[in-house]
């Protein structure tokens, strides 16, 4: 096969090693059964036993369609569904509205009224997840060399450009959200997934659209939490309410309507995640990362950051202002999506065009 490359092993495959050693891959090919409510083309998909990721969403397997002949795989998502459940119905709809190479793909949802799930057929990513790629050498993070860390960060500033352009605000963005859609290799393909918490809003400001929208609700991971998100606030208030449920209201309002805008948040948000996991991606260190939750939120609050250390040496003073820009405690200070965008670090000196060549190559791979 030659180093470097990579094949997905089919039933019956052989693999033949030196010194007369073979294996033989046998996969169980039987259909998972199933039983919908409602007329539905679940019968059209072979759905493998083998789970491949289990979470609080549900679990993961890998599937793929009768009908078609080079047997393509997918990755199929099974969850709980309730009509009233609105993280399942928010990322149903925005994966199936959403059309961006560097935003997961779904190619089709059913649900199983009978058992109460839904079964969303999305695009598999063999590369695993951005998290698992830094980690390949042990549990340790390992920063990538400057120009491959550039090329991870635009592609997901331009799934969140895309987003960000639809009233999407995603709110969760994390390495263990961005997937790589094809081997493991450098340079790879990365698209944004697990939408569950985002949120769509009508406005959201762009060169064209200054308006704003503000949103409230104590989401995300606090190690990439925008501080203004207040998750030490949540923490609080889940140690008052002990065992009962809380009920959180996405409350929300316009720029002009007289709120009290220091209570709440805006997109800009994800522009706070996408420097977080750029000081990573460059360092192999998340800047405010603490044996607590508590201490996490603290040091986020402050965002003091450190770009002298060893870790940085390498990396070029372009790219450190670009994190700096991202990691701007006031958010009227931080730059939005659009402007990291069209930071220097993605359009200086023919960059923008060597970004475009590289994410051609990378999904044709």
């Amino acid at each position: 096969m030659g180093k470097g490359n990579f094949s997905i092993l089919r039933n019956n495959d052989v693999i033949s090693l030196c010194g007369g050693v073979h294996f033989q891959y046998l996969a169980n090919t039987e259909a998972q059964v199933v039983e919908v409510g409602k007329p539905s083309s679940i019968k059209d998909w072979v759905i493998l036993s083998d789970i491949i990721g289990v979470g609080t969403f549900g679990k993961v397997q890998i599937s793929f369609h009768r009908k078609d002949i080079a047997k393509k795989f997918y990755a199929v998502k099974t969850v709980q569904y309730r009509k009233d459940d609105r993280k399942t119905r928010v990322e149903h709809y925005i994966l199936s509205t959403v059309n961006h190479i560097n935003i997961i793909k779904i190619e089709e949802s059913i649900i199983d009224f009978k058992n109460g799930v839904l079964k969303m057929f999305q695009e598999l990513a063999i590369g695993g997840d951005l998290f698992s790629y830094l980690s390949q050498d042990g549990d340790v993070l390992q920063g990538l060399n400057e120009s491959e860390a550039v090329f991870a960060l635009y592609q997901v500033c331009s799934g969140l450009y895309y987003l960000h352009s639809k009233g999407i605000v995603h709110r969760d963005l994390k390495l263990d959200n961005i997937l790589i859609m094809g081997a493991p290799l450098v340079y790879p393909h990365l698209a944004i997934a697990d939408f569950g918490i985002a949120k769509e809003i009508p406005v959201v400001a762009t060169p064209t659209n200054k308006g704003r929208f503000y949103m409230k609700t104590m989401v995300g991971t606090a190690e990439y939490a925008a501080p203004e998100i207040d998750l030490g606030a949540n923490i609080v208030r889940k140690k008052k309410m002990g065992n009962r449920k809380p009920k959180f209201i996405d409350d929300f309002f316009f720029e002009n309507s007289g709120g009290n805008k220091s209570a709440y948040y805006t997109e800009k948000v994800d522009s706070w995640s996408l420097g977080v996991v750029g000081h990573i991606l460059f360092s192999g260190v998340s800047p405010f990362y603490s044996t607590t939750v508590e201490e996490i939120i603290n040091k986020s609050k402050l965002g003091k950051i450190d770009l002298g250390t060893s870790k940085w040496m390498d990396v070029s003073p372009i790219s450190k202002i670009f994190i700096q820009s991202c990691l701007q405690v006031d958010s009227s200070r931080r730059s939005s999506i659009s402007e990291c965008l069209n930071n220097a670090i993605f359009t200086s000196g023919g960059r923008k065009e060597l970004m475009q060549r590289l994410l051609r190559e990378a999904i044709h791979r």
